[in-house]
């Protein structure tokens, strides 16, 4: 046998044999001419397979053009694909094709189209995600062929069995892809062995591509169509909208040509039919040209515009106002395409606007000018408005107050009535009225407040002058009552002290006699000297029942406070005893005053004793005084008090301190917190009696735990100050030889004066009344040196005695005597301060000393 290769451009594509009957052996030449037929039937081969590809490739390029154009002419997506799929059975020379497609919006793959099956029962197959060869070419994007579909482990049993009547051997899959997601599947497969090529895979690729063109266009067209539709549907809804809103709605290019506009509009500007609108420029609509820019200007600024209201003049010139929400529509570029929105006639607005407007500025005209202070707050207590009298009265501006909330610009009104009445006001929607005293401002308000919608209106006015002057009207009543008090008291105690006087003034009087007499001694002594003791108490009860009614006769000089008060500086510190620090406290150029000394010293030391007793346990007690000036304000505040240059007298103590509501009874007599026994309650009424019996003012400041200050305010004078007279003179009574004419209507009391008078070597007339005084100096031949008189008589009154008698005797020189002096007898000028005064109880040396002193005196001017 012979075999020579069958040989074409270095690849061997098969063999030639030649076999003869055996024995037989080929020579070189027989090779030779093997290898020449060899190489000619290569040749014929390779050109008849050159030529079966040439046809193959134009075959395949035909159909796929073909292919192309159906795609390209038609939009028949189910025709396309079956094309496909006949195409791809017919190039690849297969027995069966079939195409899966994801079902929109779902998973996995459905067998859609088919050549060559047996069974149409393919259609009904789903591709569940995850099994079998499509979701194989699903997962990885990339083509799948097997030459043992049966066998191959790569595929699932339940499809293998699935598909028993096709007897598919070899397949192929490729997938179809759209944009970046495979969304479906290429099948071709043969019922015999014959296996898939390279070729057969890359034609099943661009048929794929081919598919995947078709189901893109077929989508797209789908999506124009239903965009279409909806489009036409949505301009058929949006021109039934635009004709028929009741609203103005236009359309304008950017340079204002008006390009649509709805028969709304039309009829609101009066226009006869929409094309004569059209035609009209929508800037030139605008009646004021300032309107007009400013909409432009502030539309090519924002791009929209909303609530703008202006004039717009109407088809027959008539002008209408409007109000206009307008944007722009812009393109891809940024630039504006055209402007659109709405035009809405406010014109009945705008006049209920104008009218309310006016309203309320008349409101305001009226707000402002009444003499009430008003504001107004929202819900959220912010201030909304406030007129003029308000911000005076709550002394801010409305600057300061216009949004910000009342309870942190007036914290302290929280605390008080304000917070809880406007509150209620508001809750329970009722008008509240009601008086509160504002602390930061010293004020009393009187506060209307009314629920609005808005919130809370409020009107109020400073009744602070009222408060005062209802406080200063209860100070008066209460002051009128106590000075009834006062009077009741002092009537009583003027009705006795003249005839408790005159029986004191013989007890004391008879009391010193008796003591003078030798024969006084041992027990009979002590019970004379009790006597005297008992009756000087007595005195001292009736001066304080006096002083306290103001009917005490004051003997005023004027005095230096300072030298009172350092005067009694030893006797106060042994009067409240050692545990008590006393201070003192004098002011520098101190002013001066005209008072009776006794009775200052006697309202220093009720005081000092007031602010012992209320430090049993030691403490510090101080005295000052100083000049003040009381003004108008201070007057106000302290009814009582009267204005000018003052002298201040302070006693302070750091004791327990006074009830508020026992500081208001101190002052009344008989009034005390003390223990029975241990006080009569006339101390403190005595100081206050003594004080506005010299024309002062006395203050009170205590607080419960921290001490009391007493402060006493005396008219300034600016006389020289005058010497003190008083205490004890030379050992020995006086003495004198001048006649005397004693007027007393009291025997005892006259019988007692002329006994002592004549055991200094007076010479005495007596006499019991004004007229028996009279004619008894008519008688007298010789000189009376002195009258001596009580003030208080029946039928005549020492003051007319003395009168008459002076008229007569110029010479004669005057002293009373008196239990009390009442406002009615110094109005009557029965005494006057400048007058000679002896007052009862008397003793015998306090009389015979203010004689001489009243004769030895300089000589009366009359």
């Amino acid at each position: 046998m012979l075999a020579v290769p069958l040989i074409v451009k270095d690849r061997v594509i098969g063999a030639l044999a030649l076999a003869d009957p055996p024995g037989r052996t080929f020579a070189a030449g027989d090779v030779r001419l093997a290898q020449a037929l060899a190489d000619q039937a290569a040749l014929a081969l390779e050109n008849a397979r050159l030529y079966a590809d040439t046809e193959r490739r134009r075959r395949e390029a035909e159909i796929m053009a073909k292919l192309s154009g159906a795609i390209n002419s038609t939009l028949d997506l189910d025709t396309i694909l079956q094309q496909v799929t006949e195409r791809a059975r017919e190039l690849c020379e297969s027995d069966v094709a079939l195409i899966a497609l994801r079902p929109s919006g779902g998973e996995g793959l459905v067998l859609r189209y088919w050549s060559g099956a047996y069974f149409r029962r393919h259609a009904s197959v789903g591709i569940e995600p995850g099994r079998g060869i499509g979701a194989l070419v699903v997962a990885s994007g990339r083509p799948f062929r097997t030459d043992h579909y049966a066998g191959d482990p790569r595929i699932r049993r339940d499809f293998v069995d699935m598909v028993p009547d096709e007897g598919p051997v070899t397949l192929v899959a490729v997938p179809i892809r759209l944009e970046a997601q495979v969304d479906g599947v290429l099948y071709a497969y043969n019922r015999s062995p014959r296996p898939f090529t390279d070729r057969d895979e890359a034609v099943l690729l661009r048929l794929g591509e081919h598919a995947a063109v078709a189901i893109q266009n077929a989508t797209l067209f789908a999506r124009e169509q239903k965009a279409r539709v909806t489009a036409e549907a949505s301009e058929q809804r949006f021109r039934g909208l635009f004709d028929g809103v009741p609203v103005g709605l236009l359309r304008s290019t950017p340079a204002g040509r008006i390009t649509d506009a709805n028969p709304t509009l039309v009829q609101m500007l009066g226009y006869p039919d929409r094309e004569l609108l059209l035609a009209v420029n929508a800037m030139d609509l605008y009646v004021d040209p300032d309107e007009r820019a400013r909409f432009q200007a502030l539309l090519e600024r924002d791009g929209v515009i909303r609530g703008f209201a202006a004039q717009m003049r109407r088809y027959d010139g008539t002008a209408i106002w409007v109000e206009d929400n307008i944007k722009a529509v812009p393109d891809a570029a940024d630039g504006v395409v055209y402007y659109e929105g709405s035009i809405t006639e406010i014109t009945e607005r705008k006049l209920a606007e104008q009218a309310l407007g006016e309203s309320n500025r008349r409101i305001v005209t009226i707000v402002e000018s009444i003499t009430d202070a008003f504001f107004a707050l929202n819900h959220e207590w912010q201030f909304t408005y406030l007129n003029r009298q308000a911000e005076l009265w709550l002394r801010r501006s409305r600057t300061e107050l216009l949004g910000k909330t009342m309870w942190e610009e007036f914290p302290q009104m929280v605390g008080l009535r304000f917070s809880p009445e406007y509150r209620r006001a508001v809750s329970e929607q009722i008008a509240v009225s009601f008086e509160e005293y504002y602390p930061p401002l010293q004020t009393w308000f009187e506060v209307h407040a009314y629920p609005s919608p808005d919130g809370l209106s409020v009107y109020f006015r400073d009744i602070t002058e009222r408060k005062r002057s209802e406080e200063a009207l209860r100070q008066s009543e209460r002051q009128f009552r106590q000075a009834q008090k006062m009077e009741a008291v002092g009537q009583l105690a003027g009705g006795i002290a003249h005839d408790f006087n005159n029986l004191l003034t013989v007890i004391i009087g008879r009391g010193e006699m008796l003591l003078r007499r030798p024969e006084c001694a041992g027990p009979a002594r002590h019970d004379v000297e009790l006597i005297q003791k008992t009756a000087e108490r007595a005195a001292d009860l009736t001066r304080q029942l006096l002083a306290f009614s103001r009917k005490q006769m004051l003997q005023p000089k004027v005095l230096d406070l300072n030298s009172v008060v350092t005067g009694m500086a030893t006797m106060l510190r042994r009067l409240i005893g050692e545990h008590i620090d006393l201070v003192m406290q004098p002011g520098a150029d101190l002013g001066r005053v005209k008072a009776d000394p006794a009775q200052i010293e006697q309202v220093i030391m009720n005081l000092v004793v007031n602010s012992r007793d209320a430090m049993p346990e030691g403490g510090t007690l101080s005295i000052r005084t100083g000049n003040a000036v009381l003004d108008d304000e201070f007057v106000r505040g302290h009814p009582g008090a009267r204005p000018g240059p003052n002298v201040l007298l302070g006693v302070a103590d750091t004791g327990s301190g006074i009830e508020a509501e026992v500081q208001a009874h101190i002052f009344e007599p008989f009034f005390t917190t003390k223990e029975q026994g241990k006080g009569t309650g006339l101390g403190l009424s005595t100081v206050y009696g003594i004080v506005k019996q010299h024309d002062g003012y006395i203050a009170v400041d205590s607080e419960v735990g921290r001490g009391t200050t007493f402060t006493i305010y005396l008219p300034r004078v600016e006389d020289a100050v005058e010497p003190v007279g008083g205490g004890a003179g030379p050992d020995g009574s006086p003495r004198g030889e001048e006649t005397i004419l004693l007027v007393e209507d009291e025997g005892d009391v006259r019988e007692l004066a002329r006994e002592i008078l004549e055991k200094s070597g007076y010479a005495v007339l007596e006499a019991a009344n004004g007229p028996d005084a009279l004619r008894i100096a008519a008688r007298h031949e010789g000189v009376i040196h002195l009258l001596l008189t009580d003030v208080v008589m029946p039928q005549m009154s020492g003051r007319e005695l003395a009168r008459r008698l002076v008229r007569k005797r110029p010479e004669v020189r005057v002293l009373y005597t008196s239990g009390y002096i009442d406002e009615n007898m110094m109005r009557r000028s029965v005494v006057d301060q400048d007058t000679a005064l002896l007052k009862k109880p008397f003793s015998s040396d306090a009389l015979v000393r203010r004689v001489r002193e009243v004769l030895d005196g300089r000589p009366p001017v009359r």
